[in-house]
């Protein structure tokens, strides 16, 4: 029976992963975010197969929007926030290389680290309240989890 559906879906993977990688290479780039989408759509619909009802395709592309646009949500934090740091000196080359390490410590954070500096620093009218209202937990926790998330960039990133 497991083999079954190993073979299933294995035979679903060969039969969409092309064309479903490139949907997501014409809206995402680099190349390799679009295959890591199409390989997370492709668990979902695993994890979720006893709920397809009638074409799998569209059961598979619906999850793929869906995984899109929280792909386009989730970098469009990243972006806010990384621009809510205050900039390096005005050396342009290190101005970017600065935001592309942070960027890249930001999101290596555990997960509820990331979530509490994007929530709160990509949208810079919102107070500690609404962040931690928004995340669901006490004013302290959010306070506590943007503290730890800070301590680990610096220590990340080597600032002072």
């Amino acid at each position: 029976m497991k083999q079954a559906l190993e073979s299933e879906f294995e035979t679903l993977v060969r039969a969409h992963a092309p064309s479903l990688i490139n949907w997501f290479a014409r809206r995402v780039v680099p190349r390799s975010e679009a295959e890591d989408l199409a390989q997370e759509a492709f668990l979902v619909v695993y994890h979720r197969r006893d709920e397809v009802k009638g074409d799998v395709r569209a059961f598979l592309f619906g999850v793929a929007r869906r995984l899109l646009a929280a792909h386009h949500r989730k970098t469009s934090q990243r972006s806010e926030a990384v621009r809510a740091f205050p900039p390096p000196p005005p050396d342009s080359g290190r101005q970017l290389q600065a935001l592309s390490a942070l960027d890249l410590g930001i999101s290596a954070l555990p997960p509820e680290l990331e979530e509490a500096v994007l929530s709160y620093y990509s949208h810079p009218q919102r107070t500690y309240q609404q962040a931690s209202e928004h995340l669901g937990v006490s004013r302290a926790t959010l306070q506590s989890r943007l503290r730890r998330a800070k301590s680990l960039l610096r220590s990340t990133l080597d600032v002072q």
